[in-house]
């Protein structure tokens, strides 16, 4: 097995333009125009409403931030991710000279993170600070030239009731156990937050990602679609009651 590589800065510059090219679509599509630099919200339609719109690429990116983000902005679960963060000493050199050292200690920072997220409310108030920052209305997919459109606080229900949390395994020798906390849903997993330590500019810092099929999968088999289709746009559970194109 091969040792997952961090993403080139070329890559990471595409996936962001084609995310742009996407909400730009959307935007047009309602009426409006895309929403820059004003965190998780991508849209803000004639409304008023908040719009977050995910693109085509396998994987979502849902955050990447450092220790003072959840110090201003997380509640008990902040105390928890700054512990995983002070796992690590400050210079990344230390780290590289005995990286099990700080791996142990890590281990146990992210038995007590899957241990909070076990519990179903918990895992509640952080989807929700994680995917809407009490800030979004809508979440919107976009998936074989469709924007597939959810009331966001609906996707946030069966995302904390029918997801699991539990600590990733080792699968090679050179790996730890414990060092992620994985969501599954029907044994398979859908996200992972996990420490970026593979570079000097994201050192220390915790990602949360989200696989897109696994996650469509969930919301498509408990959430039906209701209310006017087009060519472009299907409406599922709540989604149409207060929308506007």
């Amino acid at each position: 097995m091969h040792k997952k590589k961090a993403m080139t800065h070329e890559k990471a510059s595409f996936v962001k333009r084609e995310g742009h090219r996407v909400e730009d679509i959307y935007a047009e599509l309602i009426g409006v125009k895309r929403e820059k630099g004003i965190g998780k919200v991508d849209i803000i339609d004639k409304k008023g409403q908040h719009h977050s719109v995910k693109g085509a690429q396998l994987k979502w990116q849902i955050f990447l931030y450092g220790k003072s983000r959840f110090e201003r902005d997380f509640d008990e679960s902040g105390k928890l991710f700054v512990n995983c963060i002070e796992s690590f000493p400050e210079n990344r050199k230390d780290y590289k000279k005995d990286k099990n050292k700080f791996k142990a200690v890590l281990a146990g920072n992210m038995l007590k993170l899957k241990e909070y997220m076990e519990n179903a409310e918990n895992r509640k108030n952080f989807f929700m600070k994680s995917f809407l920052n009490n800030e979004i209305d809508y979440l919107v997919i976009y998936n074989e030239n469709i924007f597939h459109i959810f009331n966001a606080k609906e996707v946030i229900d069966i995302l904390s009731n029918l997801t699991t949390a539990e600590n990733s395994k080792a699968q090679m020798k050179s790996q730890k156990d414990n060092q992620k906390v994985i969501f599954k849903h029907d044994n398979r997993t859908i996200g992972e937050i996990e420490m970026r330590n593979d570079s000097n500019v994201h050192y220390k810092q915790v990602k949360l990602w989200m696989e897109k099929k696994g996650f469509m999968d969930l919301l498509l088999k408990h959430i039906q679609p209701n209310g006017k289709k087009t060519d472009r746009f299907i409406f599922y559970g709540k989604a149409q009651d207060n929308f506007l194109i």
